[in-house]
């Protein structure tokens, strides 16, 4: 923002979640970083200010919309003459001054600390005392820079949703490790998916790990074993981005292999005020199809199988009637081969008498 007399610019840090132990809205004190301003004087000569910086929530379950100030912080008037670099860490009792980015300080004084009466508001106060956290709700942030005559001199504002998505549930490819049999899979490049609450500023992490069966009692032994995704051990999870979707890759990991069952985890962070926060969702796991894994048939005298185009002999045709009577084939693993074009194999029905 930028007036006559001053230029304000902000950057501010994206947060999804609120705790109230990140703020003193007693005394203004944080150790959160939400923001970072720089405010300088336009001309050669000293400009007269005030710094407000207010915080107002819109949520209609607790009571709360933005004709409510949740809390401002005001600082005496004092002349700005240069550029300031102002962090919120600094607007609390404590601040005596603040210091130019070229060097020298300027006094400052915190004069007024307002915040809402929360006794007022019943379910506010519950939401606190339960979760240790601000309530979901729209966050409006607003700085400004009042002049000696109680105008705005620069003017910035921003506008958060607050929230606490941690819902995380896995959609394919996959199941429960009993279900490895109905979640087969076709392919070594798997799509994975999943779906979460709407996050802007969350970010995902997924990792992908060989079952071992004989090792492993359990999806979360061979989760916690060595990765397959990512390839280096030390990372844990590979880092995919704010996506709900993730292919196999082809290169820099370890190839999955036809036959083998493995599991796999989302890993979702959070940004909050008192640090990342981590939710992690089920565990997943699949097969992936050896299409040369396909049992021969069990046939009888006379009969032949085929498998991957080739045709081989079960056992000789009898030769007369005194034989003992044909095998019928076990067709439950190869269909017959009738005009049926199968990935797997085909069987031809023995014949039931030697030719003429």
């Amino acid at each position: 923002a930028r007036g006559q007399d001053v230029n304000l610019n902000v950057s501010f840090s994206d947060f999804i979640t609120f705790y109230v132990s990140s703020i003193d809205v007693g005394t203004g004190a944080s150790d959160v970083e939400l923001f970072v301003m720089e405010l300088s004087s336009i001309g050669d000569n000293p400009v007269p200010v005030v710094i407000k910086f207010t915080i107002r929530i819109d949520s209609a379950p607790m009571g709360l919309s933005y004709d409510k100030e949740f809390l401002s912080v005001t600082t005496n008037q004092f002349n700005l003459d240069g550029t300031l670099r102002v962090s919120n860490t600094e607007l609390n009792t404590d601040t005596e001054e603040l210091h130019y980015v070229d060097g020298g300080t300027v006094p400052l004084k915190i004069e007024n600390i307002k915040t809402i009466e929360f006794e007022e508001l019943e379910a506010l106060q519950s939401q606190i005392i339960q979760t240790g956290r601000l309530p979901d709700g729209n966050y409006k942030f607003s700085i400004s820079i009042i002049g000696s005559a109680g105008n705005d001199l620069a003017y910035w504002e921003r506008v958060v949703v607050a929230a606490h998505p941690v819902a995380l549930e896995l959609i394919s490819p996959g199941g429960a490790l009993e279900d490895t049999s109905n979640t087969v899979i076709s392919t070594t490049y798997p799509f994975f998916q999943w779906e979460s609450d709407l996050c802007a500023v969350c970010n995902y992490k997924l990792r992908v790990a060989r079952f071992r069966h004989g090792e492993h009692s359990a999806a979360e032994d061979a989760i916690e074993d060595q990765t397959v995704l990512p390839m280096d051990q030390a990372l844990g999870f590979q880092e995919v981005g704010n996506v709900t979707s993730f292919q196999y890759p082809s290169s820099d990991v370890i190839d999955l292999e036809p036959g083998l069952v493995y599991a796999w985890q989302v890993l979702k962070i959070l940004p909050t005020t008192i640090g990342d926060e981590e939710i992690l969702s089920p565990i997943y796991t699949f097969k992936v199809l050896d299409p040369t894994a396909a049992a021969a048939p069990h046939a009888g005298p006379g009969s032949s199988w085929k498998c991957n185009g080739h045709y081989a002999n079960a056992f000789p045709a009898p030769l007369n009637n005194s034989d003992p009577p044909l095998i019928k084939p076990d067709l439950r693993a190869c269909r017959p081969a009738k005009r049926v074009r199968s990935a797997c194999c085909s069987s031809r029905v023995p014949r039931t008498s030697p030719p003429v």
